[in-house]
């Protein structure tokens, strides 16, 4: 793994049609959580196992309770917050009921075991669900990232690499022409389900930040049976065209944010503090990471108290639901990752680097 990705990565052209031509078919969905959903309800799978990193967004979870499926949660490598082979077959091992493995290439680095992952799953008759939604256009030894799984889903939504601000896309070479009959069939997405998303994202962070309290589980155990409009429903088809549209500027956006990447790599001072998080040669980056080790709360507060758009993302999200066994790499990564945005201004980013560096420097 290296911190730098090399310029030349940036004249490979990745164009629209060469996304949605990496399988047979695919279909545009109102976003990458409505299409896990699809996935596993058209499988006809209900109470099944599904497993999931410890550290992937909610979101992707809550689809599969509502197809009917149990989520079980494996640990991730310490290092980049993927999966690795190892620690799949020790959870499939253990647990040989999951027949569906969700696999994210998370902030944009691809999973660097994902052929041997794939042979691991065939082999065990496990179904494989390749999670772009972070990852669209990232390689991994000259394949674009969406080759493997036997269903595939993109994300256009908030802060992906290409922004619509909704969307998603499933891609597969089995025929999704059932799972598109099944799509239409969906509620069309309401202004409350928008309004309820915003509620929930905020409530979501208050309870995390507020540890001491003891209601977690109950107001998680409440909210389930409320949420499901969040993540299931469809969009009218003025919507579906604009995030067809969109994907012609992928090329420029992963210019942009390979470009970006580099600056913050440039600016950015490590110490015993705080180090970067390394990127393989064919991510495309979802966000400029740092592991800090040493005052992470206070370089938070800080930077929140000088108005950078800094994040912590992506945290253990286990306890959602009902999950209390601790994942210690996950736990670790939690602890120390943050990030701040790559589609900005030079001068934002170079804003964001001088006050990180003199946080440290004081």
């Amino acid at each position: 793994m290296v911190h730098g990705i090399v310029t030349s990565t940036y004249k490979r052209m990745i164009m629209k049609k060469d996304i949605l031509s990496i399988k047979k078919h695919h279909i545009v969905v109102s976003r990458a959580a409505t299409g896990i959903y699809l996935i596993l309800k058209s499988l006809g799978i209900e109470g099944k196992k599904v497993l999931f990193p410890a550290n992937i967004c909610y979101a992707a979870i809550y689809p599969a309770v509502y197809a009917g499926n149990e989520p079980v949660f494996c640990d991730v490598d310490a290092g980049s917050g993927n999966l690795t082979l190892s620690l799949i077959e020790g959870m499939v091992n253990t647990t040989p009921e999951i027949v569906v493995l969700v696999l994210p290439h998370m902030y944009g680095n691809p999973v660097e075991e994902i052929k041997e992952i794939k042979d691991f799953c065939i082999r065990h008759g496990i179904l494989l669900i390749e999670d772009c939604a972070s990852a669209m256009g990232a390689s991994i030894e000259g394949e674009n990232v969406g080759r493997f799984g036997d269903y595939v889903i993109y994300s256009t939504g908030y802060a992906k690499t290409v922004d619509v601000g909704f969307g998603g896309i499933i891609a597969s070479d089995h025929e999704l022409d059932e799972m598109q009959k099944m799509y239409k069939q969906l509620p069309m997405q309401s202004k409350q389900s928008e309004r309820n998303q915003e509620f929930f994202s905020k409530l979501y962070r208050l309870i995390r930040n507020e540890k001491k309290q003891t209601l977690a589980p109950f107001l998680y155990n409440g909210l389930y049976e409320n949420v499901k409009d969040m993540y299931v429903y469809q969009i009218e088809p003025a919507k579906e065209k604009a995030i067809r549209d969109a994907l012609f500027r992928l090329e420029d956006e992963i210019v942009i944010r390979r470009e970006n990447y580099e600056l913050y790599n440039r600016l950015i001072k490590e110490n015993d503090c705080i180090k970067k998080y390394a990127f393989t040669e064919g991510a495309v980056p979802w966000r400029y990471n740092l592991l800090v080790l040493a005052n992470r709360k206070e370089l938070i507060a800080y930077s929140l108290e000088k108005g950078l758009p800094i994040s912590d993302w992506y945290p253990d999200v286990t306890e959602i639901f009902g999950v209390t066994e601790i994942f210690p790499n996950t736990k670790s990564m939690e602890e120390k990752i943050i990030n701040f945005p790559l589609n900005i201004d030079r001068e934002k980013i170079q804003m964001i680097c001088s006050t990180v560096n003199a946080f440290f420097e004081r």
